[in-house]
């Protein structure tokens, strides 16, 4: 339990990087890595299997089984990481999930692939006020369930 964390789809639990049976690598290991080390703000993509599967990394540190890729926002000004989010919960994602998935057994999508995805992106002030309203309907509901709990 030591070591540089190294997680799996396994560890992809309500869009959070779980603890629960996470592997670590040594530090040798770790450095032999090029790619895939993560970021505080990355969204780790489970790519094989449970297809977008996703969490939101909230620490830099540690790095990615071959079962997930790494979205990285270049510049925060451009896209929201709350809308990012919403996007990755929503059927527009999973349609295009469908149109890139291979694989019969076990479902797979190529990393490549994620990089054709037709994410709709409007400025961010719109993207922001997307997620306010989202934000809003939902606590909205959440008055609606409370008011018909018996």
């Amino acid at each position: 339990n030591t070591g540089n964390p190294f997680v799996s789809a396994a560890n992809l639990e309500n869009n959070i990087i779980s603890d629960r049976n996470l592997l670590f690598l040594s530090d040798e290991q770790f450095n032999l890595l090029r790619s895939g080390q993560i970021l505080n703000g990355d969204i780790l993509l489970c790519i094989r299997g449970s297809l977008g599967k996703f969490a939101i990394a909230t620490r830099t540190g540690g790095a990615i089984a071959s079962s997930l890729v790494i979205l990285r926002l270049k510049d925060i000004n451009v896209v929201s990481l709350d809308y990012l989010q919403y996007y990755l919960k929503s059927q527009v994602f999973i349609e295009e999930i469908k149109n890139y998935q291979n694989g019969t057994c076990q479902p797979n999508l190529a990393a490549k692939a994620v990089a054709n995805f037709k994410i709709p992106l409007p400025p961010i002030e719109e993207q922001r006020r997307i997620v306010e309203r989202i934000e809003h309907l939902f606590a909205e509901v959440d008055k609606m369930s409370a008011c018909k709990a018996p």
